[in-house]
């Protein structure tokens, strides 16, 4: 598929995503995952470090208002600030032209919020997708108990390196959001929505 992120057209060939389980759910975000091939990339046919350009790629709806952040944005920071055991991100952003309308026709339907409950409206869904170079598998695949332990401890230190440096708070440690890398580490992924990445005081300038 062409992707145009950015105003950049990208081209990927996708294998078929693997749905998490909330995305069989009417009220959910239909996120999934899933590897692509990268055809521009410049590892393509370069350094196997890369696995020649294969990358991991998520897609699903954000919300789209003004008390969230963007997935594509998250990543930003956290490379700004050097977080260790996070995915490094390749590109991203969103979908041209794939948003929900739905929400502009709650004033007239029963979705209407109680007096004082402006919070219950329909929100505006947006579809992002974010495309990652560092490919793993789930946790759950573990080989030994030195993984297992080694990934979640290098997933902690991801979680307080975040809100140390970048004074962001995760808040959703799973099972699923650890990932094994190649070299047997681990790495946070899912850094997506406001109520599991928040920001909670301002960052530290750099030096």
């Amino acid at each position: 598929m062409e992707v145009i992120l950015n105003n950049v057209a990208r081209r990927f060939i996708v294998c078929a995503p693997k749905f998490d389980d909330g995305a069989f759910s009417p009220f959910g975000r239909s996120t999934h995952r899933s590897l692509a091939l990268y055809l521009d990339s410049p590892h393509l046919n370069g350094p196997k470090e890369r696995l020649g350009g294969l990358l991991f790629t998520k897609d699903y709806w954000r919300e789209d208002s003004t008390r969230t952040k963007r997935e594509l944005d998250i990543y930003g920071l956290l490379a700004m600030h050097q977080i260790p055991h996070v995915a490094e991100m390749e590109t991203g952003g969103d979908v041209v032209d794939m948003r929900t309308i739905t929400q502009e026709c709650v004033g007239t339907t029963s979705a209407d919020p109680l007096p004082g409950n402006e919070t219950s409206r329909l929100q505006k869904l947006q579809a992002h997708r974010v495309f990652l170079k560092d490919t793993g598998r789930d946790l759950t695949t573990f080989c030994n108990a030195k993984d297992l332990v080694t990934c979640v401890a290098d997933a902690m230190e991801a979680h307080q390196a975040a809100f140390d440096r970048a004074c962001i708070l995760y808040r959703d440690i799973s099972v699923g959001n650890i990932m094994i890398s190649p070299r047997h580490r681990g790495f946070l992924v899912d850094w997506d929505h406001w109520n599991l990445a928040i920001h909670v005081c301002e960052p530290p300038r750099l030096l």
